[in-house]
């Protein structure tokens, strides 16, 4: 008889997990999968890190797809009238008035009332993102041809004046002015 309890037990709770648990998945899962643009965001991550948690990311929303699936219909009701011709009737029947006076708490939604409005956030976001990405591939390219620059006008031991004239004219003007000035120690003090 205990066993047979035991099992009516589980069914019981197994069935209102399964209805908190549909009604928590589809939540998550009009929101998320109507929400996220996975295709877009794809295109936009570059690292791999962030690559990965898109694929994370991915992986848990087929996970709410497939509870989804899983969950989509209402659990069938519990066959108390069967469990009394295998348990303890007695027992059926307190489990039966248990389960009937279980009140499940309010389902209260979460998700926003104005989902236009996060819809067009999340747009404004997005442009602006893109606005600050096209700013920092505008300033990569800046650097890139600013380190070229020093690079190319880079001196070392093996640098001639040849070289440094050739690079910055205007020192070979001034040199050449103050040798004719016979302006010797013009720049060393």
């Amino acid at each position: 008889a205990e066993r047979g309890t035991t099992k009516m037990a589980a069914v019981m709770m197994s069935s209102r997990v399964m209805m908190s648990s549909r009604v928590a998945v589809g939540r998550a899962s009009r929101r998320w999968m109507s929400a996220a643009p996975l295709a877009a965001l794809s295109e936009v991550v570059m690292s791999d890190e962030a690559k990965q948690e898109l694929n994370r990311l991915r992986g848990k929303l087929n996970e709410v797809a497939k509870l989804k699936a899983l969950y989509a219909d209402e659990p069938a009701p519990i066959d108390f009238a069967a469990y009394k011709t295998k348990v303890d009737p007695a027992v059926v029947d307190q489990l039966e008035a248990a389960y009937k006076a279980t009140v499940f708490p309010p389902i209260i939604d979460v998700t926003p009332d104005d989902a236009e409005a996060e819809t067009k956030a999340f747009a404004d976001y997005m442009t602006k993102a893109d606005e600050l990405i096209a700013e920092s591939r505008a300033r990569i390219t800046e650097l890139k041809e600013k380190i070229a620059m020093m690079e190319s006008k880079k001196t070392g031991y093996e640098t001639t004046h040849a070289d440094v004239y050739a690079q910055f004219p205007e020192i070979e003007a001034e040199v050449d002015e103050e040798i004719q000035n016979h302006q010797w120690g013009k720049d060393v003090i």
